[in-house]
């Protein structure tokens, strides 16, 4: 008989890693999600004074994140007027499955792709080309 081993699943690279490489993320934009994912929701100044960074470059870094679906906004009024957004990051759970669809999506397209390229080469073998 076997005895048994405290078993752990230790994942190959990080997940995070996973999806800064699958949705190119820049340092900056990884970085931000990070954060909102430790800190909950911050603004863009938070984020800028945390991230030792332009609150423009934040910004902007933000705003890609947002396009991708990694963070959610919402508008909050000030009591100076205006609005600003306020930033939440997406649970990781919740990104993991899109990255999981993405990634099937690209193995579906290279096999397609793999695919008519046989076709092509029997195709051309057929006709001694």
């Amino acid at each position: 008989m076997c005895a048994e081993k405290n078993t752990r699943i230790v994942p190959i690279c990080d997940p995070l890693e996973i999806i800064q490489c699958i949705m190119r993320l820049t340092p900056l934009e990884i970085n931000a999600y990070k954060l909102l994912l430790s800190k909950g929701t911050l603004a863009v100044k938070e984020l800028a004074s945390l991230l030792k960074c332009s609150r423009s470059a934040v910004q902007k870094a933000l705003q890609r994140l947002h396009v991708l679906g990694l963070v959610d906004r919402q508008k909050v009024l000030r009591r100076s007027g205006g609005y600003m957004f306020i930033y939440k990051a997406i649970p990781l759970e919740e990104v993991d499955d899109e990255c999981i669809k993405l990634v099937l999506k690209l193995v579906s397209l290279m096999a397609h792709k793999y695919r008519s390229l046989e076709v092509r080469e029997e195709h051309l073998n057929e006709h001694n080309l």
